[in-house]
């Protein structure tokens, strides 16, 4: 049967880009940090990294519950690949766009996000035509996830006596 190894190697890779994340969200709002010590800059830098456990549990819950099946099949191991990508490319996409939130909102962005979801769609068109690159970055994570997916962690198909 498949191990658990996939998946936790998966999720332990998602720390990589949700640093970067953070390092993007800091240069991006560089005016911001100014007021703040290297040593607390340093200090929420590592204290973000049990926010983005938290979120990459949260993103990957169904994935994780998927991993608990033991199958080998071919179109199963497929599945649990491409909702790895999606779900996370869309959770790259709301942080990324984040970002710019923040100078709306004056907080990251939280359950909020539901709340305000109707200003969101109203205001849709011009978001995107004033800060398309923000997607783009995000859906390039995507890309990205799916090309590092393939190449590290292959589909094991073994056949059951």
């Amino acid at each position: 049967f498949p191990s658990h190894d996939t998946i936790l190697k998966r999720l332990f890779f998602l720390l990589i880009p949700y640093s970067l994340l953070r390092i993007g969200f800091y240069f991006y709002h560089l005016n911001i940090y100014k007021q703040f010590t290297q040593e607390e800059i340093f200090e929420s830098f590592v204290l973000g990294i049990r926010f983005d456990i938290a979120a990459i549990l949260l993103v990957n819950a169904f994935i994780i519950l998927l991993s608990f099946i033991q199958t080998y099949s071919p179109p199963f191991l497929k599945l649990e690949r491409i909702l790895f990508i999606i779900f996370n490319t869309v959770a790259f996409i709301v942080a990324v766009d984040d970002y710019e939130l923040f100078l709306f909102m004056g907080k990251r962005l939280s359950f909020d996000l539901f709340v305000i979801t109707d200003d969101i769609m109203a205001q849709l068109p011009q978001i995107t035509l004033n800060y398309w690159y923000l997607p783009f970055i995000a859906i390039s994570f995507g890309v990205g996830f799916y090309f590092f997916d393939r190449r590290f962690f292959t589909l094991k198909f073994k056949k059951t006596n």
